[in-house]
């Protein structure tokens, strides 16, 4: 008896690997590091194949591997919408867009450089979509801020609109203050940077410019009207 036996060898330049980016305005840390594991499984198959062809078919390769990831559990719990963009190369960048339409959840720790007197504060942020009208509909939060030293605690309880893509405007009520302010967010203004600000109706205000240079970590050109320091420079760690 005969037999054909076949192989493929492809040409060089070939994807050896994938390198994962994952961005969120409403999704913790810890939860984004599960979807980057998550991207690399998906794209372990595409491992090895000629650069050319990953390029001719890369818009195939990104829809697959986002309805993957859309119907995994950290995806699916939060009703979340996952876009994927892929770079092809040796290593190839992929971008990852996920956005809960549902919560917004994030974490952080924020400590003031060469200033003894400001104590490092934690943060969480916590925000619940209403969907009126569907998929246009407002935000309603919390956002909580303690001081380590003595553990004191703000409370900003507010609603806010998103207005275009990644900036919204939004009011709040600040407990134990009383009183209400006024407040933009404005993220990814350019890559990696993004941009807050609070303004209340006797004129304080308080404004911060941000850097984000690791996958946790961010710098911040902080500013707050009260303050007798004026601006300073704060290192933010994300949870």
């Amino acid at each position: 008896s005969m037999g054909l036996e076949a192989s493929f060898h492809p040409l060089p330049p070939v994807v050896v690997a994938y390198f994962p980016r994952i961005r969120s305005g409403s999704l913790p840390r810890l939860l984004q590091a599960e979807i980057s594991d998550g991207a690399l499984e998906v794209l372990s198959s595409y491992v090895g194949l000629p650069t050319p062809w990953v390029k001719r078919h890369s818009r195939a390769i990104e829809r697959l591997a986002a309805l993957s990831l859309e119907s995994r559990w950290a995806a699916r719990d939060i009703r979340g919408k996952v876009d994927v963009s892929i770079t092809p190369d040796r290593v190839a960048p992929v971008d990852v867009r996920v956005e809960s339409d549902r919560y917004t959840l994030k974490g952080w720790v924020a400590a003031s450089l060469g200033s003894e007197e400001r104590h490092p504060e934690l943060g969480i942020f916590l925000g619940r979509r209403i969907d009126i009208p569907p998929g246009g509909g407002p935000e309603i939060f919390t956002e909580l801020i303690a001081m380590t030293n003595d553990f004191s605690l703000e409370s900003r309880w507010g609603l806010r609109f998103q207005v275009w893509e990644d900036i919204r405007l939004g009011a709040e009520w600040v407990l134990p203050e009383g009183s209400p302010w006024y407040r933009v967010w404005a993220d990814d203004i350019f890559p990696g940077i993004y941009l807050w600000g609070r303004l209340n109706a006797e004129g304080d205000s308080n404004v911060a410019l941000g850097w984000r240079f690791g996958e946790y970590l961010s710098g911040e050109l902080y500013y707050d009207s009260r303050d007798g320091d004026g601006l300073r420079v704060r290192v933010i760690g994300e949870l």
